[in-house]
């Protein structure tokens, strides 16, 4: 099936570019396009991230000196902002391309530059330490977080824009390090709320909506319709 082995998020990625595989067989005329995204960042999916990926007994917010990365060989990924990936989305509907595009964003997050994107300062581990420190912490439930996304990190090659960017017109507008802030700044649960006065004793939360641009740019897109229908269909 292909993929990272130890990634069920990697082989189940693989499944479905070999699912796409199939249908362009089937359907030559078919108009498929493979949109192979990095990770992807927006500050009200701080809280739900830190949830995902950290549990609720590691804290989110650590003070300076306690901001240390883990350096080792091959640690690497990309990162896009949210709206970015919703406008290349946009721009890929609105067009007649097809193909697979890589939707990612400079620079790649290495160990130094996380560091230096949070203020804090990478040190270097053995990565065989790193790995059986996820998978024990893993096990005894202390972390939801499988040890495969380790290795996800560092055995997935870096994807090229290029040629989003010539045949979609795709740049980013955040750079990876912003959309990496972006998501750490949201990770109180309350930090993308506000408290408003509504009694003598009494406060009410509000928050914001959940929205994207991309609902703006699709508005103005030719296949408006389809692509609601699309929408439409994967919600309750």
């Amino acid at each position: 099936m292909g993929g990272v082995p130890s990634s069920n998020y990697s082989r189940h990625k693989a499944l479905v570019e070999s699912m796409l595989s199939t249908a362009e067989a089937r359907r030559p005329g078919l108009r498929v396009v493979r949109m192979r995204t990095s990770l992807v960042f927006q500050r009200s999916a701080g809280s739900e991230i830190h949830r995902l990926f950290l549990g609720r007994l590691l804290p989110w917010h650590l003070p300076r000196f306690r901001r240390i990365v883990p350096r080792f060989d091959g640690l690497a990924f990309q990162a896009t902002d949210a709206d970015d990936v919703a406008r290349a989305y946009v721009s890929a509907i609105n067009s007649d391309v097809s193909g697979a595009f890589n939707i990612a964003a400079d620079p790649v997050l290495t160990p130094d530059v996380i560091a230096a994107a949070v203020d804090g300062r990478a040190f270097p581990l053995p990565r065989a330490l790193v790995r059986a420190l996820a998978a024990v912490s893993y096990r005894a439930r202390l972390q939801p977080t499988e040890p495969g996304w380790l290795d996800l990190a560092t055995e997935t090659p870096l994807m090229d824009p290029a040629c989003a960017q010539r045949d979609l017109g795709w740049e980013p507008k955040v750079a990876a390090t912003e959309a990496l802030r972006s998501v750490l700044d949201g990770g109180h649960p309350l930090s993308e709320c506000r408290w408003r006065r509504v009694g003598p004793n009494r406060h009410r939360i509000d928050r914001p909506p959940m929205h994207s641009t991309f609902d703006h740019q699709i508005a103005a897109g030719p296949h408006t319709g389809a692509v609601e229908r699309v929408l439409s269909a994967g919600t309750p």
